[in-house]
């Protein structure tokens, strides 16, 4: 007893210390996983809303909004997870332009709907959800590698 507080110092032996770092690995990779679930689950969510029209994306033909597309997720070696959507492809600079553009009229007799920022409004107001889709996914990875751990 020091300083009217108990001490325990616990020192791991060389096998405890490597099956330590392995449980460490299995947790990290585990979090990243779940963290491209949901950031996965959320741009589909996005995506969809960013279509609707005449809500979101300006419709005249149709080949903006069958543009859009979810990338799957690229993970890092630092942890980090990066998900790409969009809408473009090949008519990328219109896909831009039609985004960026707030002058742009959408509606007849123009064309059938949508608006500029059809991406980014959608994204925006998606953003409260974003971190709660991804700590359901990081529970659920919690639980994957307890059943991990339980089986080795």
């Amino acid at each position: 007893m020091r300083g009217g507080r108990v001490e325990v110092a616990v020192t791991l032996d060389r096998p405890s210390q490597v099956a330590f770092q392995k449980q460490m690995s299995l947790i990290r990779k585990a979090n990243q996983m779940a963290v491209a679930r949901g950031l996965y689950k959320e741009a589909h969510i996005i995506i969809g809303e960013a279509k609707l029209t005449p809500k979101n994306v300006p419709y005249k033909h149709g080949p903006l909004q069958s543009s859009g597309t979810v990338a799957n997720p690229v993970l890092r070696e630092n942890g980090a997870v990066r998900q790409v959507l969009g809408f473009g492809g090949p008519a990328a600079p219109y896909a831009k332009r039609q985004h960026e553009d707030l002058t742009l009229r959408h509606h007849p007799p123009f064309g059938k709907g949508g608006r500029a920022k059809y991406l980014e409004i959608p994204a925006m107001e998606r953003a409260s959800y974003i971190g709660k889709t991804v700590a359901d996914e990081l529970v659920k990875g919690f639980r994957e590698v307890g059943k991990a751990r339980v089986k080795s």
